[in-house]
């Protein structure tokens, strides 16, 4: 395939314009904004690697396309969107429509700490052992009542100030009593 004979100065200048302002607006996306510019996805990459100032502004670009998509996912998520309604084949209204997915993402972006779905466990002890490693668990995959039972665990190895410190979940009675009955089936016996 033949090359493209290069851009002039003063087009090269307005087309790296124009990819960075469409790099803004559409939120980060490289290939949206290289047709928007006129150019080859692969030339705006050649720029980058060529020319540290663009690098530096392509880089700013996305940052600031990123607050644009955030401010999108907040509007979906929070304020919602109008979407007609319609009977017989005429409009009647409108329904407010909220994205529980969007503001879900935004929360475990903002406060991981809170809203992640891997906790990270540390040990600590006296460990003869110069390596430390983190873990990482998928509770997801454990049932309501294994994760009761984690919990208590955990608890139980606290030493008795840090338990007290805790809000344990309450324990559901009716559990312990259907264990009972397993372990000793004569006593439902009547």
């Amino acid at each position: 395939m033949a090359k493209s004979r290069p851009l002039k100065p003063a087009t090269r200048a307005r087309r790296k314009k124009k990819f960075l302002e469409a790099l803004e607006e559409n939120g980060g996306f490289v290939t949206q904004a290289a047709e928007a510019a006129q150019v080859a996805r692969s030339v705006v990459y050649d720029w980058r690697n060529e020319d540290e100032e663009f690098a530096r502004d392509w880089e700013a670009a996305q940052d600031r396309g990123l607050i644009v998509l955030e401010e999108e996912a907040y509007r979906r998520g929070v304020r919602g969107v109008k979407k007609p309604v319609f009977q017989q084949g005429k409009r009647v209204g409108h329904v407010q429509e909220y994205s529980d997915a969007l503001l879900i993402f935004m929360l475990k972006a903002r406060a991981p700490e809170r809203y992640r779905d891997n906790v990270a466990v540390n040990v600590s002890g006296n460990v003869n052992n110069r390596h430390t490693h983190e873990m990482k668990f998928d509770y997801s995959k454990l049932s309501q009542s294994e994760l009761r039972q984690l919990s208590n665990l955990q608890a139980k190895a606290l030493p008795p100030e840090e338990r007290a410190k805790l809000r344990l979940p309450m324990e559901d009675p009716l559990e312990h009593e259907a264990e009972r009955v397993e372990s000793n089936p004569e006593e439902t016996k009547s």
